[in-house]
């Protein structure tokens, strides 16, 4: 079968029901048929997100922080599997110091003059985050 477009695969491996000019109608039945509205999953799971201490890492708030973050205790690390990585989050929708990506895009995607930054230890996502909350360069932003 020759296509109109010379760069798009070729049907011939397609079962006949997905072919164009297949017989569709002996795959799916009229009751399979019914209009259904689709549902959308949300981007990011549900969050908490705080408005008071305590200040520790692995928290996200919608305020800024009173007081610099605190370190959490970390589990430990079977040999051989990949170390976390922790988000400091600086400037958007919630701040503070993640482990979750998502989470840390969902911060700033979208936000003027978001930030978000990655490090491979939560001690240097600390001080990144404390050294900008001393300096007055962490904000809730709309």
């Amino acid at each position: 079968m020759k296509s109109s477009h010379p760069h798009r695969y070729s049907c011939a491996l397609l079962p006949d029901h997905l072919r164009p000019g297949g017989k569709l109608e002996s795959v799916v039945s009229e009751s399979e048929t019914t209009p259904v509205a689709p549902t959308v999953a949300p981007a990011v799971a549900p969050l908490s997100l705080r408005t008071q201490g305590p200040w520790l890492a692995g928290l996200l708030f919608i305020v800024v922080p009173t007081q610099h973050l605190q370190a959490v205790p970390e589990d430990p690390i079977a040999d051989g599997e990949e170390h976390p990585v922790w988000y400091a989050i600086t400037r958007g929708r919630h701040i503070g110091i993640t482990l979750s990506n998502p989470f840390a895009l969902a911060a700033i995607v979208g936000v003027s003059g978001g930030h978000m930054k990655k490090y491979k230890t939560q001690i240097l996502a600390l001080q990144a985050f404390n050294d900008s909350l001393t300096l007055g360069m962490v904000a809730v932003l709309p």
